[in-house]
């Protein structure tokens, strides 16, 4: 009997001085795991005590630093996504270094006012930055609900990237012209593609910044400069017409052809997504669409006086189309200054 008592005092002995040393397992295991260990209980005063006292101490330096480590990076969210940064396949900023780069299939969206320089002549430069801020109050929300990544805020819009789609793309994109439209004291007008996107970390270690290769984004300044300039609908690329195809969308556009593109967009075919709220006005281009791409057929075919002849057609039917007037205008100084009455 008294061999069991000592045994079993024994063991009891062994499992307190052991049950210390398990919970600095867990302890060490959870600091392995990049969690926030626990704080463990200290009994008597002994090496072991003496140690779980300096392991607590290494939780609470832990957990302070990892509070830091979470404010700090939701400081740095809003100036810089996390998508973009895991588009570089990094976990977050930390990792992330300049000259880092990555390519991804998206939809690229420029959403800009009409005339940034005349507005801002305008209204003066405090009066625009609060039009400029309203307006991306309107943008931001609307854009990354649908899954839109900032590239970067250019004048008074937003060069947008949305990977891997097409329709909801688009369906955003005007959305927000609609609701633009709605608030905005100012006219804005957008242009879109689908391709194959780089974008690039710039910059060095006290000042980065995300950008796409400059042939991207001159193409998309580019088609939106003709939107503007004409005050037409979005203005699409042949990439995102293939997609929304692809997808199944339906919505309302016409072949532009390829005269009316300037700087990289000159020679590229483009598309006009119409956007028009009122009911006539989408009416009247559905019902002279087919006038309309007769007259870019003749124009592509170099049959100028047909070419004209369709878009005054068009005109006739419709005065407010900016497309038609841009290429009657080209065919009379294709024909060399034959008259100009419609």
């Amino acid at each position: 009997r008294r061999l069991l008592l000592l045994l079993t005092a024994v063991m009891l002995l062994t499992y307190l001085s052991l049950k210390p040393l398990g919970q600095l397992k867990e302890f060490l295991k959870a600091v392995e795991e990049n969690e926030t260990p626990k704080r463990l209980p200290v009994r008597g005063h002994n090496e072991v005590s003496a140690l779980i006292s300096i392991f607590n101490r290494m939780s609470e330096h832990i957990r302070e630093y990892l509070e830091r480590v979470r404010r700090l990076k939701e400081r740095y969210e809003p100036f810089v996504p996390e998508d973009l940064i895991a588009l570089l396949g990094k976990e977050d900023i930390r990792f992330a270094e300049p000259g880092d780069q990555a390519e991804c299939t998206a939809s690229l969206a420029l959403i800009d006012m009409a005339s940034f320089a005349e507005e801002q002549e305008k209204n003066g430069a405090e009066k625009m930055l609060e039009q400029i801020n309203r307006g991306l109050q309107t943008m931001i929300p609307a854009a990354r609900e649908e899954g839109g990544q900032i590239i970067c805020f250019y004048q008074g819009g937003l060069l947008l990237l949305f990977p891997g789609q097409g329709e909801r793309a688009a369906a955003c994109v005007l959305r927000i012209l609609k609701d633009l439209r709605d608030s905005a004291a100012v006219p804005y007008y957008a242009a879109m593609d689908y391709r194959t996107i780089r974008i690039e970390l710039l910059g060095n270690e006290a000042r980065m910044d995300f950008a796409i290769r400059r042939e991207d984004w001159e193409d998309i300044k580019d088609m939106q400069a003709l939107s503007a300039s004409a005050s037409m609908g979005v203005i699409a690329g042949q990439g995102l017409i293939d997609q929304l195809k692809a997808d199944g969308a339906s919505c309302r556009l016409r072949c532009l052809g390829e005269a009316l593109g300037a700087g990289k967009a000159a020679g590229r075919t483009l598309y006009e997504i119409l956007c028009e709220e009122n009911a006539e006005q989408a009416g009247l281009f559905m019902d002279t669409r087919e006038l309309f791409n007769q007259g870019v057929d003749a124009f592509r075919q170099e049959n100028y006086a047909k070419s004209r002849e369709r878009f005054a057609g068009v005109l006739r039917r419709n005065r407010f189309d900016t497309a038609a007037r841009l290429y009657f205008m080209l065919c009379d100084q294709r024909i060399g200054g034959a008259g100009t009455g419609v």
